[in-house]
């Protein structure tokens, strides 16, 4: 099923942007939405997702300490989908540089926004792993 295969593209650039590598596929699912990512302050990589080879659920913050390479924690932030055409949508995330909370924010079923609040020792404890191919 070419559907269940479907993954984030990466690219890498040793010369700040410059000039780019090719694309390679990446170990973190994308079933078509959007993703974002950022560097918190602790030099850690989140990136919010869905992790779902072919839904819109769960959101997920994955965090990587070796600049993307790897992502040694994923954790569903929403998983509350009560039915399959449920979505959480466009994620977006920011750190607050007082608290160093991670704020996440996200359209469910394209009618409401919500937002999830968590810290990095939180993500780390609530650690799953990324969704198999279904």
């Amino acid at each position: 099923n070419e559907q269940a295969e479907q993954r984030a593209w990466q690219f890498t650039s040793s010369d700040q942007g410059r000039t780019w590598s090719e694309a390679s596929l990446s170990a973190v699912p994308n079933c078509g939405n959007s993703m974002e990512m950022i560097e918190l302050l602790s030099g850690t990589w989140a990136i919010t997702f869905n992790n779902s080879h072919h839904r819109r659920f769960p959101l997920s913050v994955a965090l990587s300490d070796d600049q993307g390479r790897t992502w040694s924690t994923v954790a569903d932030i929403q998983t509350d989908c009560p039915t399959e055409r449920c979505s959480y949508g466009y994620p977006s995330i920011a750190q607050n540089p007082v608290d160093e909370t991670i704020w996440v924010t996200y359209t469910h079923n394209r009618r409401t926004i919500g937002w999830v609040q968590v810290n990095e020792a939180w993500l780390r404890e609530n650690s799953t792993a990324f969704a198999t191919p279904e």
